[in-house]
Order: structure tokens, then sequence, then C-alpha cells
């Protein structure tokens, strides 16, 4: 218990003690007893002080002993007591009415008391107060220590709390999509605490200790003591202790204080627990990425221990290019993170088994489900999702994304994720025709996925080359004329259209075309290869980006 001035009328040696100033102020705490015989003691004290005198330079103007009360009470002096009848024999008029105004207490013993009785007893009270604080203060960090080693949780934490202090509890997360926990639980979702909190200027609590707030709630004023919660140098909330008109003596803040560490400490355990398990599912997903596992029950074993199930499931891999103005975003840049979070979130919401990784400018993931028309349905819906939400969280990025094919196996996942990678980088492509896509659906490009870039570039050059080398040389638009054309299957009308221009140009510029290729291009046979060489070129163009 704190001691205060009111208890120097306890002992024996101030029985029959006159007060003079102002007797409020005998709830002063006192710190220290310091003795002091010129009035210019006031700039070597700290506050909290009671200062012991015998008056003996009280000989002064009243001007100078107003002045002395005055710092005195500035510096927060606790209380003065003054030994009557060596130098003074009653106390100045100044020096009561200077204590009256200032709210300071003066006490002048009934008898001669030796000064160091004084001191002994006092500082002995303060020595042992401050014992028996530093008890509770520990057995307080014991407490909380059991519940951190039990892994009770943070919500066990502010259960002790509350217990040991007998006020209310509350946690209030810097991360307003966190939700506030509470002891008393109802206090959590008590929406006029809250806000009331929250309309508390919080930032200007820092690692120093807690701050007191007074809120003002319906008809009554509450009293709050808050304290930050600090990680390193990051802040991770605040802890509220409602005072509810108690009074908040010492053991309060400390037991505030040490409940505030073991919180950081427990929330430093929890996110270096998700920031482990974040690390084990993208070294599954690079492992699968590569094929680098022994064989698949490693693989069932790793994702089981990270709770996400592979075994006897449908599997699929996919890949998410970003890019700025159909160029590739550098791997610092936010967005990525911002979309393997929304990835990871929406696939786990689609109720998909699913783990992510961010790789070579890539996310990676592979997602799961026992029925393979479920995991088709809901990736499918999941993803689309995915692309407008990034496209509305930051609408100058792009995304799109690649699904392989679907398989029971995770060796096969390696081809599934190169089957991904490509469907995504085509479809990334101007013109590239979507946002989502699956390997499945590229129709002609499937043929080329397991060929040889080389042979098929040896076709590209043969059916395309001299018209690909007269655009290069002549800075003509003959190749996408041809193009176009194929597409409208020579429709000269609608070709015409779609270029703009009329059809007797058109005509023109297929006679060269003619020429240059030395064959007719309308032919069936002729429209099929080369169809597929410009599909070739597509291809290539993709391929080639490695």
């Amino acid at each position: 218990m704190t001691v205060r001035v009111r208890d120097l009328l306890e002992m024996p040696a101030f029985e029959g003690a006159t007060v003079y100033g102002d007797e409020a102020g005998l709830d002063n705490p006192v710190r220290w007893v310091h003795i002091s015989e010129v009035l210019d003691i006031a700039r070597l004290l700290r506050g909290g002080e009671l200062v012991l005198t015998t008056g003996m330079a009280w000989n002064a103007p009243p001007g100078d002993l107003r002045r002395f009360v005055g710092e005195l009470a500035e510096r927060g002096v606790a209380g003065l007591v003054v030994e009557l009848g060596r130098t003074v024999f009653e106390i100045p008029e100044a020096i009561d009415q200077a204590a009256r105004e200032v709210g300071l207490p003066v006490i002048t013993p009934a008898r001669e008391v030796p000064f160091v009785e004084v001191t002994e007893e006092i500082h002995s009270r303060i020595i042992s107060q401050h014992y028996t604080l530093l008890k509770r203060a520990e057995q307080a960090t014991q407490s909380f220590t059991r519940v951190l080693l039990g892994q009770g949780g943070v919500e066990e934490i502010l259960r002790s709390c509350s217990q040991l202090i007998g006020a209310p509890v509350l946690l209030l997360p810097s991360d307003p999509v966190e939700p506030p926990l509470a002891f008393p639980s109802g206090l959590a979702t008590d929406q006029a605490r809250l806000q009331a909190v929250r309309g508390l200027p919080l930032e200007g609590v820092g690692a120093q200790g807690a701050q007191h707030f007074t809120v003002s709630l319906e008809d009554r004023e509450e009293g709050l003591l808050v304290e930050a919660i600090y990680a390193a140098t990051e802040r991770w909330g605040h802890l509220v202790v409602w005072l509810d008109g108690r009074r908040a003596d010492e053991y309060l803040p400390l037991v505030v204080d040490r409940a505030a560490v073991t919180i950081a400490l427990e929330l430093m355990r929890l996110r270096s627990i998700r920031e482990n398990r974040v690390r084990l599912k993208r070294e599954l997903v690079d492992d699968l990425y590569g094929g680098e596992f022994r064989d698949e029950e490693e693989i069932y074993r790793r994702a089981a221990a990270v709770d996400v199930p592979l075994s006897h499931r449908w599997m699929a891999a996919g890949v998410f290019i970003l890019a700025g103005g159909h160029r590739a975003l550098p791997v610092n840049h936010s967005a990525w993170q911002m979309a393997e979070t929304n990835v990871r979130v929406a696939l786990k919401g689609a109720g998909l088994s699913a783990v992510t990784s961010l790789r070579e400018s890539r996310i990676l993931f592979v997602a799961a489900h026992q029925d393979l028309e479920t995991l088709r349905g809901r990736l499918n819906a999941a993803l689309e999702g995915i692309v407008r939400q990034l496209g509305t969280h930051a609408p100058a990025v792009e995304a799109t994304s690649g699904v392989g094919q679907y398989t029971r196996h995770p060796r096969e996942l390696a081809r599934s994720f190169r089957e991904a990678d490509f469907t995504a980088r085509l479809r990334a492509q101007p013109g590239g025709g979507g946002r989502s896509s699956h390997f499945s659906e590229l129709g002609v490009f499937r043929l080329f996925f397991d060929l040889d870039p080389e042979t098929l570039g040896q076709l590209v050059e043969q059916e395309l080359g001299p018209i690909l080398r007269h655009d290069r040389q002549q800075g003509s638009q003959l190749a996408p004329t041809l193009r176009l054309t194929l597409d409208c299957d020579f429709n000269m009308a609608e070709a015409a259209k779609r270029l703009g221009t009329n059809r007797q140009t058109l005509y023109n510029r297929l006679e060269r075309i003619r020429t240059i290729l030395g064959h007719d291009p309308s032919e069936a046979e002729r429209q099929l290869v080369l169809g597929v060489a410009f599909r070739i070129l597509d291809w290539l163009a993709v391929v080639r980006q490695d």
C-alpha cells in the first residue's frame, strides 16, 4: 500500500500534531524524505518528497516565503514538516496562506521529534511497501508465465490479468481487421465502449508506460488505463483497463505492464508459427513445382503437417502472373504479397485444400478436392473472383491465371505447373483472349507443348518467313492482313471490314502475298497450314520469353 502524508499522524512521534495548509493534501503519496534548511531547495527535488525543516531560513520577507511554498508545490513535493521551538515558534501566516492556495499540507509535531526517527520510519515503510509491491508483481509475472507455458492463449492472459487487478480488460488490436478480445468477453462486443476507446488519441501511448484517460459513456465518465503492446518496434495493439471508479495504485500499472509483455510474447509466438507454416507450405509448392521429392507419401505427410490434405484427392497446379501495362511487375512490388494472400484466402474460402508460393515472378498454387467436378467448378469460380478483386484493389495491375491438367498424383504436378505457366503467359499476351484459363482450353496450342521449339521454328520459317521478312524490311502489314483473312475463312467482306479498308485494297494485298509466298493462301490445305503456322508463331513468342 502506498505511503501517504497522513500516515505520519499515526506515528507516536506525531501524536497531537497540527495540520496547516491544505488538509486534502494529506493523501499525497510520499516517495522519499528530505531534510533542508534553505528556501531554494525545490530545484534539487524530483517530486514526492516529504521535506523536514526547523524553519531556520524563515526570517525572510513574506514574499520569499510564499515563493518557497509555491516552488515546493510546483515541484510536486508531498508535504512539509516543521519542528517549532528552535528557530520559529509558530507557522508564519505567509506559509499557511500559500500552502492553502497551492494544496500543500504543513504539519507541526506537538513535541520535539528527532528527524532521524521520521526518516527511518518513513523510509522503512516505503521500502517495505516497495518490497510488497515487487513481490505481488512477481506473483503476477509467474501467473502470466504459467499461462504462456501452458499455451492458454491471449484470452487466458486477459482473464488472468482481470482477476489479478479486479477490473475488466480489453485488447484492441492495431489492425482494424483483427477483432478485439476482452475479459469478461462481453466487453469486446460493447459498441459504446469500443467506440469510446477508438476515439482516444492512442497513437500517443508509447512504450514508456501506461497512460490514464477518461471517456464519457451516456451520463457518466469512466477512467481508463491504457498500455501499448509492442513486439520489437512494431505496435500490435493496446491493453485497456476499465477502472470503474477504482484508484489506479502502483500495483495496477505493474500488472498491466507484465500482461502487455506476456501478450506480446504470445503474439510473437503465434506469428512465428504462422510464418513457419507459410514457409513450409511454400517449400512444399516449390518442391512440387520442381518435382523434388522422394515419393508421394513424403508429399502427403508434409501436406498433412500444415493441414492441407492431398492424399486421395484430385489436384490442379496453377500460376498467376501480375503485370502493369503488359510488363511483368518487379518481384518486390507490394501487389505480389497482396495477390498471394488473395489467392490463398479465396481458394480456402472456396472449400479447397490449397497451398501457395511466390517464385520467379509467379504466384504458384496447388488446389485439391476429393471430387474432380467440385474442384473444377470451385477453382474456376475462385480464380475469376481473384482476378476481379485484384482489379478492384490494384486497378493498374493486370492479373492472369493459368491452370494445368488435373491429376491424382503429385509427380504429375510438375508438368501441370508447366502447362499452367504457359497458359497464363499465353493469355497475358495482348489479345490473349482472357484473364483466367485452363490448359485444356488452348485448342491447337496443346499439340505444340511437347514439341521441340527449334523444329516448330523451322516450320514457321518455311511457311511465313518470306512475308515476315518483307514486313520488317518494307514496314508493311501483310502478315497481319493474311492472319485476319484466315481468321475470317477468306470472307472478303468481313475481312475488309475488320481491317478498316475496302475489298479492292484487300484483293491487292492478297495478290502481293501470293507473289511473295509463291502459292495461293486461299486453298483449303494452305489455309490449314498457314493457320497452324501463325499459332506456332504465338507459341514461340511466349516460349522465347524464357
